[in-house]
């Protein structure tokens, strides 16, 4: 039986994921570390400097180093197609979402939780190299007053081919969209 409990912006087909505008700060903060973790890794290297400030800014700083390891590994093992909007996009993807509720979840001690939800995207072994550096994530911002809330699952879209994947017949690496 799950330990969290439906609640009031519950995303639901009719009622789509709370977009950035309606999270609290310090799920926008974790929003914008992961998708400017994100334009670091394609593009922009500079920006992963930008976010171990941002942790270092709110006292948190030995996060910035663990989430940048915990994305590394999550990018290298994540299985299907992960979405991470831009830093400045006003939506919230169910990848997004669901990798901010980990962490919630971690904070709380619900690590049981967490590793079925980062199951979703990792297979055992790249799960057991990622996971403990979200631990440091969670408790680094926990430790400097920062808790994000709990909110319900979202439900993923179901796992995307790679565009070559009907022509092999085989899932293609992993996919990160950054919008």
């Amino acid at each position: 039986m799950s330990s969290i409990r439906p609640t009031p912006d519950r995303p639901t087909p009719d009622r789509p994921i709370p977009g950035l505008a309606a999270r609290g700060a310090v799920e926008q903060f974790l929003l914008w570390s992961l998708r400017t973790w994100v334009r670091g890794f394609d593009d922009q290297p500079w920006k992963l400097a930008e976010m171990r400030e941002g942790f270092a800014a709110i006292n948190a700083g030995e996060a910035g180093d663990h989430l940048d390891q915990a994305m590394t590994l999550f990018a290298g093992g994540a299985e299907g197609r992960v979405d991470i909007n831009c830093p400045r996009c006003p939506s919230v993807t169910a990848d997004e979402h669901n990798l901010v509720l980990a962490i919630a979840l971690i904070q709380r001690g619900w690590e049981a939780s967490a590793t079925r939800l980062l199951s979703d995207w990792l297979p055992p072994a790249a799960l057991r190299l990622c996971q403990p550096h979200f631990v440091h994530v969670a408790f680094a911002l926990d430790d400097a007053g920062y808790r994000a809330p709990v909110r319900e699952r979202a439900v993923r879209a179901p796992a995307r081919a790679a565009p070559d994947a009907a022509r092999t017949g085989a899932e293609g690496p992993s996919r990160a969209r950054l919008h």
